[in-house]
């Protein structure tokens, strides 16, 4: 009896041992060492497909091969000719290259894949996954479902340093938010209120480490999810409901029988795009692109003049040809905005702004209707959940769906704030 009770003590014991090794960031697991000696880390296999590079580079065989199998897909690209140029000189750009490929560990270095820590901790999770076509016995291994909840459980980690929320955050306002034009500082404002809930979502699905690795399907699910039926039910009611979402909002007209939303949401993309291309930087871009384009399709003897003659006058051409356009002019030949806009176009600079102004307030009443009822509301989470999830890759899917069955409904939430604030078209979306 004495030995049975110090046997399940001990069971226990380690049972707990375990839990709180886990919770700690310390489980039971093969050191950094141990891993790289198995898997090899990011920064051995840049180097590897360096030095492959290189070898192949300095193949005849092989580099012919790759000319020909680039020269057909050069067929598919919009800009054929082109693209066949830049293949034809595809030997001489890679010898061009050979001198800096011959220190891989610089190489790999200047791309960042050497010391990365980040890019490790998605690595591990990316080749213990790997491990799982590899051998299925190792895979049922529970070593592997432990090796997982660790990664994970170093990615919440990751996820909630401050540091790394500044720097997406940064992210998104100077890459994304910047090229809006005067909706920047709408955009800067949804990143500023959706982010930190979107953080919040992403710590709970890496809470239960566990789960997580068991969506990816490296640990094994304690219950089905959820029935079959009952979620392909789901499915089919939230894509209806989306559908007719955005039937309704297609629909939406203004008092000149424009319809809203298509020529509302066209004109706020093409102004963006118009600002952005304007700016001397783009413009100086554009007139590169064209250089290379039209210039070294000329006899040699013309090269340098060709040269020099777009460096001397294109931006200006560039500048000018873009000012011919307006947000109004291209949503129309889009037939984003039909024959009824043609009277818009016509309208005072003050006039437009009231039809903006009018817009905004039309989609801004329909989305309160939409949201308010509890009922379909809950169908349009699903059919966003779906939307979205099902475009991402198979494995992921579940994960996608655990993460979005939480957060749409959160975000949802705050649009409804926006959307109920007094004078939100004014405050927020700054057309009125």
């Amino acid at each position: 009896m004495k030995a049975l009770f110090f046997f399940v003590l001990l069971v226990a014991s380690a049972t707990a041992y375990k839990t709180q090794l886990l919770n700690k960031n310390r489980t039971p697991k093969e050191s950094f060492q141990s891993y790289v000696a198995k898997f090899g880390s990011a920064c051995d296999e840049c180097q590897l497909l360096v030095k492959r590079f290189e070898e192949a580079a300095k193949d005849p065989a092989k580099m012919a091969t790759l000319k020909g199998i680039l020269s057909l897909l050069c067929h598919e690209t919009s800009y054929e000719e082109e693209c066949k140029v830049v293949v034809s000189r595809l030997d001489l750009i890679i010898d061009r290259l050979l001198p800096y490929l011959k220190d891989p560990l610089t190489v790999c270095k200047k791309f960042h894949m050497c010391g990365n820590s980040r890019l490790e901790q998605f690595r591990k999770i990316a080749m213990l996954y790997a491990q799982k076509y590899v051998n299925q016995e190792d895979f049922e291994n529970d070593l592997v479902c432990e090796e997982c909840q660790f990664a994970a459980n170093e990615l919440r980690n990751l996820i909630d340093q401050k540091q790394t929320q500044d720097d997406i955050r940064h992210f998104l306002s100077n890459n994304i938010c910047a090229h809006l034009g005067r909706y920047r500082g709408s955009c800067d404002i949804v990143v500023e209120q959706f982010l930190p809930e979107f953080f919040q979502e992403l710590h709970h699905v890496l809470e239960n480490q566990k789960e997580f690795c068991a969506d990816l399907g490296l640990c094994k699910h304690a219950l089905p999810a959820s029935f079959p039926l009952k979620a392909a039910d789901k499915k089919m009611a939230g894509a209806r409901r989306l559908q007719n979402v955005f039937s309704g909002l297609r629909q939406l007209k203004s008092k000149t029988g424009s319809f809203a939303m298509s020529c509302f949401e066209c004109k706020v993309a093409i102004d963006a795009l118009l600002i952005d291309l304007k700016t001397p930087a783009n413009t100086k871009k554009l007139a590169n692109d064209i250089k290379e384009g039209v210039c070294p399709k000329l006899p040699a003897a013309f090269l340098l003049g060709c040269n020099d003659f777009i460096d001397l006058y294109m931006p200006t051409v560039v500048m000018m040809t873009l000012q011919q356009f307006t947000p109004e002019g291209i949503c129309q030949m889009l037939h984003t905005c039909e024959n009824e806009f043609v009277e818009v176009i016509s309208l005072s600079k003050k006039q437009e702004e009231e039809l903006r102004c009018e817009a905004c307030n039309g989609i801004t009443s329909y989305f309160k209707k939409e949201l308010g009822d509890m009922e379909q509301r809950e169908e349009l989470e699903y059919g966003i959940q779906y939307a979205l999830c099902s475009k991402m890759p198979v494995f992921v899917q579940t994960v996608c769906e655990t993460f979005f069955s939480r957060y749409i409904s959160v975000a949802l939430n705050k649009i409804d704030q926006f959307l109920h604030e007094d004078n939100f078209c004014t405050t927020r979306m700054n057309v009125c």
